[in-house]
């Protein structure tokens, strides 16, 4: 089953209809059926499951530097279920479909995936087989 109903947390008490993001690619109506609900000031709700690749696409334009646009997506795998909520007010994320912070709120990001030490890695290569790399450590109060 695709879509099914439940209801949200107190941040969110309307039904939401839940999407699996897994099932949309290969059933665009879904897609359709979603954007349609948030369009109408509904929420929709995508279920990406535990040990699924996400593709995201990471952009920076800043005043020292920007990435390329035509750069390739990283393949991001979850360890956990996500739930992201859509509506017209906000976007919020939860990992149990109970328990809803603000997709923008990071310090209440950093306390829902326990945010404490990450690895970020940079990699310049000239050529292939050749590079050099820079690893940074992020400790919590960096976030």
């Amino acid at each position: 089953m695709v879509c099914s109903c439940q209801s949200l947390s107190s941040k969110q008490q309307s039904p939401a209809a839940i999407y699996a993001l897994h099932l949309m690619a290969h059933q665009p109506e879904q897609l359709n059926k979603l954007l349609e609900a948030i369009e109408n000031g509904h929420q929709a709700v995508i279920k990406i499951d535990k040990s699924r690749a996400v593709p995201l696409k990471i952009v920076f334009d800043g005043k020292f530097a920007r990435t390329d646009s035509n750069q390739n997506e990283i393949r991001l795998i979850l360890n956990q279920d996500i739930y992201i909520s859509l509506s017209k007010k906000a976007t919020m994320i939860s990992t149990d479909g109970r328990k809803w912070e603000n997709i923008q709120d990071l310090q209440a990001l950093k306390k829902m995936f326990d945010f404490q030490r990450g690895t970020i890695k940079f990699s310049l290569a000239q050529q292939p087989g050749q590079s050099v790399s820079l690893v940074t450590i992020l400790e919590t109060h960096q976030f």
